[in-house]
């Protein structure tokens, strides 16, 4: 990750992994192609997105949160999410389509990320019988994570864990600078631990 708190002018990190480096090169190609062509464009970047669940598929987001409430978790994985109510992602959408300047981008998610430890006592405010795990050691995550990819090749399901998000997420600290967004387009969203507690309320 770029330097905290990360803002609209960081890119993160080229050639991490093929679905990050996919989204860059897709945009940076969009918003080239806007400018060239003259169309009106605004990116929205937002974080990870948590709400009400409305199919039977759930994003990586959701299916970690939906563990964490159903105590599945046999530890913590001591990781620095960034979480965003989905209404307040969609209203930012909105907005940065009808307020948004030509070719610019908009962070919409939280100024604040929370641990999964947080997560895990949010979770006990709506499941008394919740199981708060331990936290694991990043090598024993890692060689978790690692036997889980070999085991996805011979399943061929997708694997529950990557190595490189715990790279970028063990202990890690999230934060964005929300100060273009809520300026240019009064983006105010609600606090990352109310989002979550909302969230758990309607899984529950």
């Amino acid at each position: 990750y770029n330097e905290m708190p990360m803002c609209e002018s960081g890119w993160g990190v080229p050639g991490e992994n093929p679905y990050n480096q996919a989204k860059i090169e897709a945009e940076r190609l969009a918003l080239a192609l806007a400018d060239e062509l003259e169309i009106d464009l605004v990116s929205v970047l937002p974080a990870a997105i948590v709400g009400p669940v409305y199919s039977n598929r759930l994003t990586p987001t959701m299916q970690m949160i939906q563990g964490i409430v159903d105590s599945r978790f046999q530890f913590d994985i001591n990781f620095g999410v960034n979480l965003v109510h989905v209404d307040d992602v969609v209203d930012g959408m909105m907005k940065a389509a009808a307020q948004g300047r030509r070719g610019e981008r908009y962070i919409l998610g939280s100024s604040k990320s929370l641990m999964t430890k947080v997560l895990f006592e949010l979770a006990n405010e709506v499941n008394r019988d919740l199981f708060c795990p331990p936290v694991i050691a990043k090598a024993q995550l890692l060689a978790v994570a690692e036997q889980a990819l070999v085991n996805s090749m011979q399943t061929g399901t997708a694997p529950p864990l990557l190595p490189y998000l715990i790279e970028s997420h063990y202990g890690a600290t999230i934060d964005l600078d929300l100060t273009k967004s809520e300026e240019e387009l009064d983006y105010s969203p609600l606090p990352a631990q109310e989002a979550v507690l909302r969230t758990f309320q309607q899984l529950v």
